[in-house]
């Protein structure tokens, strides 16, 4: 057993050593980018403040596990210089807690677009990233309709582990702030709302870059 665990690490170090003069390749401009992401670990706080009767809540949320709460698809280029101008889609079935105090679980969708700025040209390459976008939220349960929209900007920071010039695995440190309005609706009765969140994300995702 010894001896094949002996093997294996030899086999990947090999192989690392293979690939490094070729993913140690200056990332060229021009290049198109596809990557996919998910969240590991994430906290989030922010409260909710409804316009009629009732007062302010406040709420908090912590979630770990790969593919939580939300998986993301994303398509740039590289604009030379180590810049990456891009936009990223994500999905989630997300826990309402985060932003209406309950427990239930709602499809939550956005669109952010993202610059890039890639340091080095090493196997290990740093980068900084700045975010600018949307997210919404609509469900409906029973005579209980509800929805809101959240105007979204972030800043980031990682690593891209270049596997060869056209594949790297990300790792990500994801800081998001959102701001924006909401409508509960129960039967013919409408109550409208005002929310905010703050969230951080630890996320691992994985590029191609053509």
């Amino acid at each position: 057993m010894k001896r094949t665990k002996l093997y294996l690490m030899g086999i990947g170090i090999a192989a690392l050593f293979l690939l490094a003069p070729q993913a140690r390749a200056e990332m060229q401009s021009g290049l198109f980018r596809i990557h996919l992401d998910t969240p590991i670990l994430g906290v989030g706080v922010g409260s909710v403040d409804p316009d009629g009767p009732g007062g302010k809540s406040s709420f908090s949320g912590f979630q770990v596990g790969l593919g939580t709460p939300s998986m993301g698809l994303g398509l740039g280029g590289t604009l030379g210089k180590g810049f990456v101008l891009g936009g990223k889609a994500t999905v989630a079935m997300a826990a309402s807690d985060w932003y209406l105090a309950d427990e239930s679980e709602h499809f939550v969708w956005s669109l952010v677009p993202y610059i890039e700025y890639v340091f080095l040209k090493g196997l290990a390459r740093p980068f900084v990233m700045g975010q600018l976008g949307f997210e919404g939220m609509h469900d409906t349960m029973g005579d209980v309709k509800f929805g809101w929209w959240s105007f979204l900007f972030g800043i980031g920071g990682g690593v891209h582990f270049m596997l060869s010039p056209k594949v790297s695995i990300d790792a990500l440190l994801d800081l998001q702030q959102r701001f924006g309005t909401g409508r509960t609706k129960v039967g013919p009765v409408k109550d409208g709302f005002n929310h905010w969140r703050f969230s951080m994300n630890i996320l691992l995702g994985l590029s191609i870059w053509l």
